[in-house]
């Protein structure tokens, strides 16, 4: 039998049965074909995948980087901070150091008129002999009632202190600046306690007895006496009368105003040089403009 008649003889099957099993037997060899290796590949979950599970490394990466972030925001601003209070101090030293040249100048007119003062009643001695023996010859008392009768007035720039001691200031200060301002401050105020208590006191008790003593019709002309505007009235009397023990009082309180004004002058030196050597401490440190 021939080639041609076996295959004429095979039996042929078209049922819809015998066809889907031939496509499903079809598919599977093309797919061995196609993919031989597929069933030995091993499949990767994304780490994004929602169930992959994160390695403990990773989450102290996260912390890491979290924690840093955060601390150099802190280091960030503490850094802005400390600029911002730097130049806050500065001001604060700026403008202390206007005040400072301000005081000296108050601090020398003020000594220049204690100098005048002293040399007013350094005669307080010749004087009481003098009205010892007439008690109408008063000439001598004309200099030392204008310079015992009135007192230039202290005023102190303490605009930047006070803002200091009560907006918290000193705290944005070095500590050596803030030392050498509390220290001049504490000799202001020991100043400040002198001249309104001993000084004002001794020149109130002056001003009190010398009134007892002036003739009420002297005061007609004792102004333009002591302004020296007109001196044909210099020997004119200016007590009411003699009284030994007033007039012994009166030159005692003198002598006592005459301590205070020397007192208060040294007060006022030593305050002078020490405004003078902040302001030369301040100028050389933070190249402050001379004033």
């Amino acid at each position: 039998m021939s080639d041609e008649q076996n295959i004429e003889e095979q039996p042929t099957d078209n049922s819809p049965q015998s066809r889907e099993e031939n496509s499903k037997s079809l598919t599977d060899s093309q797919s061995q074909t196609i993919h031989p290796k597929l069933e030995n590949m091993e499949v990767h979950k994304h780490p994004q995948h929602v169930t992959h599970k994160k390695k403990w490394g990773e989450y102290l990466l996260e912390f890491f980087m979290l924690f840093l972030a955060v601390f150099l925001g802190f280091v960030a601003e503490n850094i802005r901070e400390t600029i911002v209070e730097k130049e806050k101090g500065k001001q604060y030293i700026e403008s202390f150091y206007h005040d400072l040249n301000t005081d000296t100048a108050t601090f020398a007119k003020i000594i220049e008129n204690d100098n005048v003062k002293l040399d007013a009643l350094k005669n307080l001695f010749q004087c009481y002999d003098t009205i010892k023996k007439n008690w109408k010859s008063t000439s001598c008392l004309l200099p030392i009632a204008k310079n015992s009768r009135t007192n230039l007035s202290v005023s102190f720039s303490d605009g930047t202190l006070n803002q200091l001691k009560n907006a918290g200031g000193f705290r944005l200060l070095p500590r050596e600046d803030k030392d050498s301002i509390i220290l001049y401050d504490n000799q202001v105020r020991d100043y400040q306690d002198y001249h309104y208590t001993y000084f004002q006191e001794s020149q109130n008790l002056v001003r009190s007895t010398f009134s007892m003593l002036l003739d009420f019709e002297a005061n007609r002309y004792l102004s333009k006496a002591i302004a020296g505007s007109d001196s044909s009235i210099v020997e004119l009397p200016l007590l009411l009368s003699y009284d030994k023990p007033l007039l012994n009082k009166y030159f005692n309180e003198l002598l006592r105003y005459k301590n205070a004004i020397a007192g208060q002058k040294r007060i006022l030196l030593q305050l002078q040089t020490k405004a003078a050597g902040l302001i030369a401490y301040f100028k050389n440190k933070y190249y402050l403009e001379n004033e």
